[in-house]
């Protein structure tokens, strides 16, 4: 691992086990029912998985190789919407939004705050039948029953709610952004 991811990845580490972060964290978790990650910007393993509000459906796919591949797939299209330095929402082949917003020191992004993990429409049983669709075509051997009941337990918001959902975040990435400039004229 080159100096500059390891400083990258130290500082991001930092930032979240600040009591601000942890905050920040708790407070949203407990107002939105979402779960809420700080990754860094190389990241090759499912940044929600054990975290508070974990979707039960997205902890359910996490154990089958394939399905983790789509959600890293998933991850890599958030940051690459994420370009612009503006917030990116993806929506996975479940149904279900991810959000990333960076977090810049200076210019340079450092990381991304990320969360979702929810629908924008009410489950069906039309649309978990594409879903189930989609894990058999996969080859997955999953118990599509207790994949279904993992489903409909997904979070569901209103666009306009998740809208919000996203702005919060997009506020405390800037928030932390600062937090990264103080740090940099310190140092």
């Amino acid at each position: 691992m080159n100096t500059d991811v390891r400083a990258n990845r130290e500082l991001v580490q930092r930032l979240s086990n600040s009591q601000i972060f942890k905050d920040y964290e708790k407070a949203f978790n407990e107002t939105t029912g979402l779960p809420l990650a700080f990754r860094p910007r190389e990241v090759w393993n499912l940044v929600q998985a054990g975290r508070r509000n974990e979707n039960p459906f997205c902890q359910l796919m996490a154990k089958a190789n394939k399905t983790c591949a789509a959600c890293l797939e998933t991850q890599e299209a958030l940051v690459q919407g994420c370009a612009n330095g503006e917030a990116n929402t993806v929506t996975c082949f479940a149904g279900l939004c991810d959000t990333a917003v960076p977090v810049k020191m200076g210019q340079e992004v450092i990381g991304y705050l990320q969360t979702g993990q929810a629908g924008l429409t009410e489950p069906t049983p039309e649309r978990f039948s594409r879903v189930a669709r989609q894990l058999i075509d996969w080859g997955l051997k999953v118990d599509l029953k207790e994949a279904e009941e993992a489903w409909y337990q997904s979070k569901v918001l209103t666009r306009q709610q998740y809208e919000s959902v996203v702005r919060l975040v997009s506020i405390f990435a800037q928030h932390l952004s600062l937090l990264c400039n103080q740090l940099m004229i310190r140092e």
